[in-house]
């Protein structure tokens, strides 16, 4: 016989659980179909025992899936005498399609008129809902009828967590046999609240004391049979069916059935009906669950589906002024680490640093476990912090003569969590300028010079953003990829953040060392490269302007100087994932083209050019020549070598490619040739987005040079 006492481990109730579970199938396949009813019934008044209240949710699951293997092998027992091989067809197929026959409906009342005489109404209970799906055996009608029934009997369980897990293997059940039917689901979740609504504090005193639990700890026993009564009402679910959950809410007004009621629904009826949710959580009593825990899962469903524009900044305003005067700072972050993502993904920068401003300063109070390394030590943070003005209208932050904070969180704990919020705002910030026009982002990276492994991984997230551009999914799909590079390419002529960028280059130099593993030394040595090739191009490219115009030598030709370079680049080892030797050759390609149109462009004051030297000399011209068919062949052979990588991030940078060397091709070429620069262009235009600003400019002055060739 099943016992449950105090005196029993979780570990060994669980394995004598198994253990009945495999009695119950020996039984069965030694046709004991008796002895296999017997155990059942023992597993199921398991479930009337709450002497450990903590462990009630993990045994209904145990107990559950005993239930759940009886009622299949019953089914399956019953499937056969109908004359069908096997269970070809779920519980929950179409009933029509469905052949009964007497022998196997005789068998069917046999097993529910045995059920039928078990005492005890949980146990009942119980082995009926096993068995539900065998009501297809009798009539069409039987699934809703049971249903509704079992739903109704739940009313005469006294103990309230009883009976919301007796509720919830219902709502299981029910969409097991018949997820149209949906009338039970109202009749439980309405039960349900009204039962809620009567537990306070006074009336479980003696239950609270005698299983040292609080009243929070308790109401969380009941979180698991709520989420899956309302994820059961929300499958499908539609605008009434969320007002009329929300209606039965109001009766009983707890925090912890508002909260699950925000997770188990789709996110867009949330944002839809953001206002009204924002008016109930201010008016929800808290006692189930906390206010910030409200305040996160609401957070969760406008980052994931958002209002309307006004609306969303009206609640984010809101909701940080209560955010910011949360005294457990630990609670603070964890529904900042929520909330910032709104203004990153849908509003201005500024906006973005008014909250980070709160951030640092909150974060700057913490106390540290260990010494400060590096500058930005949290006094010097608070301090640089403290001088911010709102942005977002109408916020107010608490004073800094405020309490301190109740909770022992240090900086050094706090810190995985501001890693999380800084992740972020990299991510969804449009441009990676706007970290710079920020005040206090520079102030947050300072934070992390206390923890060096968490301080690297910032550092790389940073340095990723920056030598990446437009690398993860998200910018792609926002903005064209050219624009994205054309943007970060911008930032190379600041001085200022550029040596911001090198510090962080440095730090993660600085930091590898003979305990670092090979994987990490390689990462960090392909980010510091990245970084730095970001320059290389436009070096290597002036450069080649300068040999362009020296003079060149009567033994050698007019450009062997330019011919060495470009030998040098062909043999440098170039990163194979890395278009810089492609861009290198267009901006030498470009320059040369220039030199074909305009001799005078690359005259150096007492400098003899070499349109002078060779001014009647045919080698000038046919030197010329040959190095654009050199420098045409290598972008072409890359741009073959992408085509066959087949990948969208490959063709993205084929199509940007392409699109460079139309321009040169269409610009400085004849109009005969103007038929290459048509077929590049085509083959940019399959990969970038009608609206990249450099489309059109492109395919009107191909236009102009050559209509014959455009249709």
């Amino acid at each position: 016989m099943l016992q449950t006492r105090r005196d029993l481990t979780q570990q060994e109730y669980t394995k004598h659980i198994d253990f009945l579970h495999q009695q119950l199938v020996s039984s069965w396949a030694a046709d004991q179909r008796v002895t296999s009813l017997k155990i059942a019934i023992q597993n199921a008044k398991t479930m009337t025992n709450t002497e450990v209240l903590q462990f009630y949710p993990s045994k209904f699951v145990l107990s559950t899936e005993i239930l759940d293997t009886f009622g299949k092998l019953v089914y399956e027992r019953i499937l056969e005498r109908s004359g069908r091989p096997s269970v070809d067809a779920p519980p929950s197929s179409d009933p029509q399609a469905f052949e009964r026959n007497e022998s196997a409906k005789e068998m069917c009342k046999n097993w529910f008129y045995k059920i039928a005489s078990i005492r005890e109404l949980i146990p009942r209970m119980y082995i009926e809902m096993a068995l539900l799906a065998c009501y297809r055996f009798l009539s069409l009608t039987e699934y809703d009828t049971a249903l509704e029934r079992l739903a109704k009997m739940c009313r005469g369980i006294g103990d309230p967590l009883i009976a919301a897990y007796c509720r919830a293997y219902i709502c299981r059940k029910g969409m097991e046999v018949s997820p149209k039917l949906r009338k039970h689901l109202y009749i439980v979740f309405e039960d349900f609240c009204t039962s809620f609504s009567q537990l306070t504090p006074d009336r479980l005193q003696h239950i609270l004391r005698e299983c040292e639990l609080s009243f929070s700890e308790y109401l969380a026993l009941f979180v698991p049979a709520l989420e899956w009564i309302l994820q059961c009402l929300s499958h499908r679910s539609s605008d009434d069916t969320l007002n009329t959950i929300l209606h039965w809410y109001e009766r009983c007004n707890n925090s912890l059935v508002l909260d699950a009621v925000m997770t188990s629904f789709d996110p867009k009826y949330v944002s839809d009906n953001a206002l009204r949710f924002a008016d109930l959580i201010k008016k929800a009593d808290g006692l189930g669950c906390p206010q910030h825990q409200l305040y996160m899962s609401f957070g969760l469903s406008l980052v994931l589906s958002y209002p309307d524009k006004a609306v969303l900044r009206r609640i984010l305003r809101d909701h940080w002024k209560v955010i910011v005067q949360l005294e457990n700072p630990d609670d603070f972050l964890r529904c900042a680490d929520v909330y910032i993502e709104i203004p990153a993904k849908h509003f201005t920068a500024a906006d973005v640093d008014h909250l980070l401003g709160d951030i640092v300063r909150r974060v700057g109070e913490l106390p540290t476990s260990t010494v400060s390394t590096g500058a930005g030590s949290p006094g010097a943070i608070a301090a640089a912090a403290a001088a911010a003005a709102p942005i977002v209208s109408g916020a107010a932050s608490p004073t800094a003569g405020a309490a301190a904070p109740i909770s022992t969180l240090t900086l050094e704990q706090a810190l995985p969590r501001l890693q999380s919020i800084l992740d972020k705002i990299l991510t969804h910030l449009r441009n990676f300028s706007d970290l710079f026009e920020m005040r206090h982002f520079l102030p947050m990276v300072d934070l992390f010079q206390t923890d060096l492994v968490i301080r690297n991984e910032v550092c790389k997230s940073i340095l990723t953003r920056f030598a990446y551009p437009g690398s993860t999914s998200l910018f792609v799909s926002a903005v064209d990829r050219s624009e994205v590079l054309a943007e970060a390419t911008q930032l190379l002529t600041d001085l200022p953040r550029v040596n911001t960028m090198m510090y962080f280059a440095k730090s993660l130099h600085d930091s590898v060392n003979i305990m670092t593993v090979d994987d990490e030394r390689r990462q960090i040595t392909e980010l510091i490269l990245a970084f730095v090739r970001r320059w290389l191009v436009s070096y290597i490219a002036n450069v080649a302007s300068f040999l362009i115009g020296l003079p060149g030598s009567p033994d050698q030709g007019p450009f062997f100087i330019l011919r060495q370079f470009l030998e040098a680049l062909e043999s440098y080892p170039w990163n194979n994932t890395s278009d810089g030797k492609a861009w290198c050759f267009l901006s030498i390609m470009k320059a040369l083209s220039h030199l074909r149109t305009n001799r005078s462009r690359f005259n150096y004051l007492g400098v003899i050019p070499n349109s002078v030297l060779y001014d009647s000399d045919d080698r000038y011209e046919a030197e010329v020549d040959s190095l654009l068919d050199i420098i045409a062949e290598q972008v072409t052979a890359h741009l073959a070598d992408l085509k066959r990588e087949d990948s969208s991030h490959a063709a993205a940078r084929r199509a940007t490619l392409s699109l460079h060397l139309s321009h040169i091709l269409n610009d400085y070429f004849s109009c005969t040739e103007a038929t290459g620069a048509m077929a590049l262009l085509q083959s940019a235009r399959a990969n970038l987005r009608e609206t990249s600003s450099h489309l059109p400019t492109s395919l009107h002055a191909l236009f102009r040079s050559d209509p014959s060739v455009v249709s």
